[in-house]
């Protein structure tokens, strides 16, 4: 769904939730029945996603949240599905910005 290992996101009540600027800007596409997914029609950035599975709550991705990296993850979820190679990640060499050839 994502073209990703995992996607960060940040769970809160719907009730929460409230596109204060740019609405004019947000779309949505119907993934299945339960899932739909808002984007924004000028970059084609993904917001957010609703599911009628989970009612109640709204999923933002990570990188759409202001302020982002003052928020501490508090749980995985669908690790059945995840990679093997996720647990290792931290060990994996890291460089600060792109790495040169």
């Amino acid at each position: 769904m994502s073209g990703c290992a995992f996607s960060s996101m940040v769970v809160t009540p719907a009730s929460a939730a409230e596109v204060t600027l740019g609405r004019e800007l947000l779309s949505a596409y119907a993934l299945s029945e339960a899932t739909t997914k808002h984007f924004c029609t000028r970059c084609g950035t993904p917001l957010f996603n609703v599911n009628a599975r989970y009612p109640g709550v709204t999923m933002f991705y990570l990188g759409a949240i202001d302020q982002h990296e003052k928020l501490t993850p508090s749980f995985n979820a669908f690790c059945r599905s995840k990679l093997g190679w996720v647990d290792h990640v931290a060990e994996l060499t890291s460089f600060a910005t792109t790495p040169t050839p």
